[in-house]
């Protein structure tokens, strides 16, 4: 008994919800960023700034898709980042500031789109 091969994934077209399925997705993220930056404080005089932040994400989702057009979702997002700034001063004086920040999201969300035209 021959089998038909399954018909050909378009990448550039979105997948559509299939009622009743249920859809798990997780993501990982990286962005690092960079910059320098001028200022003055009122006590020490004017500085320059130089900044290096990594930022680390990952999301986790789950989606009900209760009909063609209308899915039911709840997901958990987390961040973290972590920035050094060295500050330098006009009489040559250097500080460093290290700071993390963390961040963790829950959400809920109800999505709709537009039925498909003929």
């Amino acid at each position: 008994m021959a089998q038909s091969l399954p018909e050909p994934v378009d990448p550039l077209k979105r997948a559509e919800p299939e009622p009743g399925k249920l859809a798990l997705s997780v993501s990982l993220g990286y962005a690092p960023t960079g910059y320098r930056g001028l200022g003055v404080d009122p006590a020490k005089g004017p500085y320059t700034d130089r900044v290096a932040s990594h930022g680390l994400s990952a999301d986790l989702a789950l989606s009900y898709a209760l009909s063609e057009t209308l899915s039911l979702g709840a997901g958990l997002a987390g961040a973290l980042a972590y920035t050094q700034t060295l500050r330098t001063f006009a009489d040559e004086t250097q500080a460093y500031r290290d700071e993390t920040r963390t961040d963790l999201i829950p959400r809920i969300a109800l999505w709709t789109r537009g039925s498909r035209s003929p």
